[in-house]
């Protein structure tokens, strides 16, 4: 008897470590599984910031009417947009794409987008991200699906991307639908203001996109001049020089010299003052748009029938 009670003791025993172990092991592996949960949050939202980056260079190469829609994107634009898609591939390749939500898919393709964007891919950007998917993010954001948190997906991360690919492609009207729908999810996004002003002022309706441009100057020499908000300064400058290629190419050539002087002296100062002499390129370009105007306006004086 005596020995049949300890080998019942010993079994109990030894159940009870078998149970603790089993525990000790379920809740190693529930620890792994939230450390490489919180990463993957935590990588994905690094993401977001290098997308939100990119999205900003893009952004000021668009509204820019000298340079936007040309295919020929800054050499750092391209690297940036390479470098975020080799960041996506190696975030998928960690934490293996079975693994994520719909929610993370969807995120994860409009990174990928805007690096499209970046790199002026702009068909494969409109492939990767369709109208559908602002469908997608309204059900999500609908069933309040907070795995992602602050990296949640929004209906301007998808019409920028359509919009931005369309006006790659150089088709005003489809990007002035998607810009038009930014604004009024934003109203206050300078950057889609310009952008409608651009895609009115392309196909030659620069007079309805002076309304824009007049706009935007008015609330960026507020910010500069009266909230001294000194980093808006360039685009103060961009908004004066984009509304003297519209004023010059409605004739206004007397409005369109007092803009682009006024940006002149803005970037003379940033490069001179400031030591942003990276923005020297622009001091060149809009000193030779200076020229131009001054030549049309010649001309125009020179034919205009004497009184």
């Amino acid at each position: 008897m005596g020995q049949r009670f300890f080998l019942g003791y010993l079994a109990a025993v030894l159940a009870v470590v078998l149970i603790a172990l089993a525990a000790s092991s379920a809740n190693k592996r529930a620890v792994v599984a939230e450390t490489l949960l919180s990463e993957k949050q935590r990588e994905l939202g690094e993401l977001e910031e290098e997308a939100k980056g990119l999205k900003t260079l893009v952004d000021k190469t668009f509204e820019n009417i000298s340079t936007a829609a040309r295919r020929d994107a800054s050499p750092a634009v391209r690297q940036y947009a390479s470098e975020l898609q080799q960041k996506i591939d190696a975030f998928k390749a960690r934490f293996g794409e079975e693994g994520f939500s719909e929610s993370e898919k969807l995120l994860l393709r409009l990174f990928e987008a805007k690096g499209h964007i970046g790199q002026e891919q702009f068909e494969a950007a409109l492939e990767k991200i369709t109208d559908r998917d602002a469908e997608a993010v309204r059900l999500t954001r609908a069933n309040a699906e907070r795995s992602l948190q602050a990296a949640v997906a929004n209906e301007v991360d998808v019409y920028w991307v359509r919009a931005s690919g369309q006006y790659g492609l150089r088709e005003w009207n489809e990007a002035l639908g998607y810009y038009r729908r930014i604004h009024d999810l934003e109203p206050d996004n300078l950057g889609a203001t310009g952008s409608i002003s651009n895609c009115l002022f392309r196909p030659g309706r620069p007079r309805e996109a002076l309304g824009g441009y007049n706009q935007l100057v008015l609330l960026r020499t507020r910010l500069v001049e009266v909230e001294k908000r000194q980093e808006l300064a360039n685009d103060l400058a961009m908004s004066f020089s984009n509304r003297a290629i519209a004023y010059a190419t409605g004739g206004q050539f007397d409005l369109a010299l007092t803009d682009v002087r006024r940006a002149i002296h803005i970037w003379e100062h940033l490069v001179n003052e400031v030591g942003m002499s990276h923005l020297s390129q622009e001091v060149i370009k809009t000193r030779e748009l200076l020229r131009v105007i001054l030549e049309d306006q010649s001309e125009q004086t020179t034919q205009a029938p004497p009184q």
